[in-house]
């Protein structure tokens, strides 16, 4: 295995990129959709284990970068070439895991190309930063496999990029889950999303979609950025290097509004 899509949890908060990419990496987050979901990779395409030297995507295509100079928060960029500021090593936290493959449950460390352990400051709650010389608490991170919750479920039927259900998702704040299946799992596939809204006011036909996320070979995507009392619509479609599929067929969610107690 030379890859593995995980959500990366310090202590109780899961790590996110704001906005998907092109922003802060932070550790701030209760509960794990899109923004918090990460590929785990090899730079060289060796096999994913314990001492490897990886790079980070987000959700977004977005590579984690730990910028060179005086220490900073890790941020997620689109370089136009990879460099080793978006270089890690990944070890497992056990003295006898020396080249085991890394798995879903295991407890991880990530070394920047400074020589200095990424760390969730105040051991959660706050950005991610590779300033710590060795690691202990704070520097220790777990993998969980990604699984959203969806306790009710549409089916609908799609053409070209297999958009096959749409579900909204009982949380504490509004969230929309889309699934779907891809019938290629050609090397470098990605799903690009798109999204457009509707105010109460609003007419959808005079909005156009716009591009909301880049995804890799995951077929699912949580959209926690919803308000109540809009209605959002979604169409995907699938992309090996210049070539594009289809869209899919649109999908549109309306979010209830908050019942006042």
């Amino acid at each position: 295995m030379q890859d593995l899509m995980v959500y990366i949890r310090a202590n109780n908060k899961y790590v996110c990129a704001e906005g998907g990419g092109n922003g802060p990496i932070m550790a701030n987050r209760d509960l794990a959709g899109g923004w918090e979901t990460f590929r785990l990779m090899t730079v060289n395409g060796s096999q994913l284990t314990d001492g490897s030297t990886v790079c980070l995507t987000t959700c977004d295509g977005s590579y984690v970068s730990n910028l060179p100079g005086v220490p900073a928060p890790l941020v997620a960029l689109h370089p136009q070439h990879l460099s080793p500021s978006e270089s890690f090593i990944v070890s497992i936290k056990n003295p006898m895991a020396y080249s085991q493959p890394i798995a879903y449950g295991q407890a991880i460390t990530l070394r920047a190309s400074n020589g200095l352990y990424v760390c969730a400051e105040g051991g959660g709650g706050r950005e991610l930063i590779a300033n710590r010389p060795d690691p202990q608490g704070w520097e220790t991170f777990s993998l969980e496999e990604p699984r959203p919750i969806i306790p009710q479920i549409f089916a609908l039927v799609a053409e070209r990029a297999e958009l096959v259900e749409v579900a909204e998702v009982l949380l504490p704040r509004p969230a929309v889950v889309l699934k779907w299946q891809s019938k290629s799992l050609e090397q470098g596939l990605s799903v690009v999303v798109q999204r457009k809204e509707q105010g109460p006011q609003e007419d959808s036909a005079r909005k156009p979609f716009s591009v909301y996320a880049r995804l890799g070979l995951i077929e699912y995507f949580v959209d926690a950025s919803v308000a109540p009392g809009r209605k959002y619509f979604y169409r995907i479609r699938t992309q090996v290097d210049r070539a594009q599929s289809d869209y899919s067929n649109e999908v549109e969610v309306l979010i209830p509004e908050r019942k006042k107690r």
